[in-house]
């Protein structure tokens, strides 16, 4: 994992007069936004770009005050907790997870699976309740922690650069089948785009052609 610093971009949910109120303040401490956000987010996560051990504190006590006094019984902070990777895990579980439920409405795409282990539960199912064990809501799983794990994993790649922020899988629907949920496209686009990133890496190793 490289410490190098890089910008990053992630989107924030807030009104026209917050967002004059945020620039005005960073503004009167002599500080771009992204600046002092920066600064804030390095004492929030005992990060590179941290101001020391006071300000830690205060961080933490602030994230303790607003998330951290009660358990959070979300889909996402269990499978946060169920894994060190948490970006590898949700990725993994949403892949699963729209596996499973594809081979529920189209289960000829399964064809060849069902029929190597009949009367067995697909793979896809089993690591599907492999993650899910011990969450409460586990027989019925509500859409919206779906959507926010979707919505968290977007944003993590986008922070990771892994996915750049203005991919959008609308334009690419026409290459895929129209069985393939937007989870699963989106995580080929994201493979694709891997591959060639380390394509162009490889080619700036080599140097020039003679």
């Amino acid at each position: 994992m490289s410490f190098e610093v890089s910008e990053r971009t992630v989107g924030i949910q807030m009104s026209d007069e917050d967002a004059e109120k945020l620039s005005a303040l960073a503004a009167n401490h002599g500080k771009t936004v992204s600046e002092l956000l920066s600064g804030f987010v390095g004492d929030l996560i005992c990060g590179s770009q941290t101001n020391g051990s006071d300000e830690r504190e205060f961080a933490e006590l602030w994230l303790n005050r607003c998330y951290g006094y009660w358990d959070d019984d979300s889909l996402l902070a269990h499978l946060a907790d169920s894994d060190p990777d948490v970006n590898a895990a949700i990725d993994e579980f949403l892949t699963q997870y729209d596996d499973w439920k594809l081979s529920l409405e189209h289960p000829e795409e399964f064809a060849d699976e069902i029929a190597d282990c009949p009367g067995e539960k697909l793979y896809c199912q089993m690591v599907v309740e492999d993650y899910l064990r011990g969450w409460s809501h586990a027989d019925d799983i509500p859409e919206e922690e779906i959507k926010r794990c979707r919505q968290w994993l977007t944003e993590a790649n986008q922070l990771n650069g892994t996915l750049p922020p203005t991919t959008d899988v609308e334009p690419y629907k026409q290459y895929f089948p129209q069985t393939y949920s937007v989870s699963r496209m989106r995580a080929t686009i994201i493979h694709l785009l891997e591959q060639w990133q380390r394509k162009q890496q490889h080619k700036q190793q080599r140097g020039p052609e003679k």
